[in-house]
């Protein structure tokens, strides 16, 4: 028997950090994402202490992790049971010396109308999400608080976040699991070293759909959207490194849980007509009680197959071949779009400028035109007006210039400047005189403004005299 690891907290710490030679218990590690999770932490150097019901597939997994990493141990347990979960415990204490991170990975449902189900299975389920999930967190808390140290992992699932019809004891299961994770969370928020951690994939392909019950008579399809167990271990594997509060493996977790938290009822009716839509389109399939009751011999890999038979990649490379053929689509109709813009009309050879063409007013009388006046209807008149307005336009322009110079100010009249003296009130205003132009002014003209302004008071302005002098 390999000794067990001492080091203080410092050491945990860095183990931890690493995973190097860091203790791992994983419950549920017979098949699924629990064997997944199991062989990747082999490889980054920890050591591996796998919990399942079925003793022959954990040694197979645990000789699997030996050969990959460091020595592996295989504990037959069924996490119903609390004296079963603490045992558990105790043989890798007993075995290694400490626990560094627990993983509560067991879980199973019951697929079909609630109450075509026999009661058992809706109890087994809870008993299985839930309690076996309390159980584990009730023989890791205490040991991670006597260390002060240590990261507890909680699977819960997509159906934590947004209700899943046709499956009420398996939604009801993982809605408590998360209000449990979070209230531990909570409670060991004075602990810095201590994290309790939450964990929601969206569907997986593993052999949990034969696993589980399925009273509807339908056959169970999960859809194309499926992810690959080994990218939920991945996803463990860096929670125990980076220990994070939440976090979703694929974005139809994250899109069910801002769906339901933005708009709940739209989401609740969403997923049931889905759901109900399923059921209507599937063949028929007899009904299974699955593992709930006792063990089945199959099922004992990683993936479920489902994949392989929809001959589909996973959902994470489905999505990313989406989004790239979204962007390069958005690119190119963009790129067309700015072309578009400014590439210039081609013009015919002997082909009029449109630039430099007169407007359709203009064009309706036009020298030449074919048509009649009659023809022409409304445009020659709309012309016709077009050009009187602006000729009375112009010539009152003219008139304004003649008159004064200065542009007419348009709105309130200039107050007058600071220090101006003011005429006395009864005083006449002095006429202002006429700008005229260079030139000879005619004496006899006697009703000319400036020929009496610039002579003297009661004579002529002498004969030959320039304006102005």
């Amino acid at each position: 028997m390999r000794p067990p690891l001492q080091g203080g907290r410092l050491d945990r710490e860095i183990a931890v950090k690493t995973l190097h030679g860091a203790v791992v218990v994983i419950a549920g590690a017979s098949s699924g994402i629990g064997r997944a999770a199991s062989l990747a932490f082999a490889r980054a150097g920890a050591h591996v202490v796998a919990a399942a019901r079925r003793r022959e597939p954990l040694e197979r997994l645990t000789e699997e992790c030996t050969r990959l990493g460091p020595a592996a141990l295989a504990v037959p347990t069924d996490v119903t049971d609390p004296e079963a979960v603490e045992a558990l415990a105790r043989a890798a204490e007993k075995r290694f010396g400490r626990i560094d991170v627990w993983i509560n990975n067991a879980g199973t449902g019951v697929f079909g109308p609630f109450q075509d189900a026999p009661l058992d299975l809706h109890r087994r389920t809870i008993e299985v999400n839930l309690l076996g999930t309390l159980h584990g967190a009730y023989a890791a808390l205490p040991r991670f608080l006597d260390r002060d140290s240590g990261i507890l992992i909680n699977m819960i699932s997509l159906g934590g976040w947004a209700p899943t019809p046709f499956a009420a004891a398996y939604t009801a299961s993982k809605f408590g699991l998360r209000g449990l994770t979070a209230s531990l969370r909570q409670e060991m928020r004075r602990h810095p070293h201590i994290h309790v951690c939450g964990v929601f994939p969206a569907m997986v392909d593993t052999p949990g759909f034969v696993h589980g019950a399925n009273v509807s008579g339908r056959t169970v399809d999960p859809g194309p959207l499926l992810y690959a167990p080994e990218e939920v271990a991945a996803t463990l594997v860096h929670v125990a490194r980076h220990p994070r509060d939440e976090i979703s493996v694929g974005w139809p977790a994250r899109a069910a849980q801002m769906a339901y938290a933005l708009a709940p009822g739209p989401t609740e009716h969403l997923m049931g007509a889905a759901l109900h839509r399923a059921l209507d389109r599937a063949g028929p399939a007899p009904v299974t009680h699955g593992a709930l009751r006792t063990p089945l011999p199959e099922g004992t890999t990683a993936r479920g197959g489902w994949l392989t038979r929809k001959g589909l990649p996973s959902a994470s490379t489905l999505s990313g071949i989406g989004l790239a053929v979204a962007g390069a689509g958005l690119a190119l109709a963009l790129g067309r779009r700015a072309g578009q813009g400014h590439r210039r009309p081609e013009r015919r050879r002997g082909e009029e400028n449109p630039r430099l063409s007169l407007s359709p007013y203009h064009r309706a009388t036009e020298p030449g035109d074919e048509r009649s006046a009659d023809d022409q209807g409304p445009t020659r008149h709309r012309t016709e007006a077009h050009g009187l307005l602006a000729g009375q336009r112009h010539r009152a322009r003219g008139e304004g210039r003649s008159q004064d110079h200065r542009p007419q100010r348009i709105g309130r009249p200039r107050p007058p400047t600071q220090g101006a003296r003011r005429r006395p009130q009864g005083q006449a205003s002095r006429p202002r005189l006429k700008p005229v132009t260079a030139g000879r002014v005619d004496p006899a003209d006697a009703s000319s403004p400036n020929a009496t302004a610039l002579a003297p008071r009661g004579e002529a302005a002498p004969d030959g005299c320039p304006v102005g002098l």
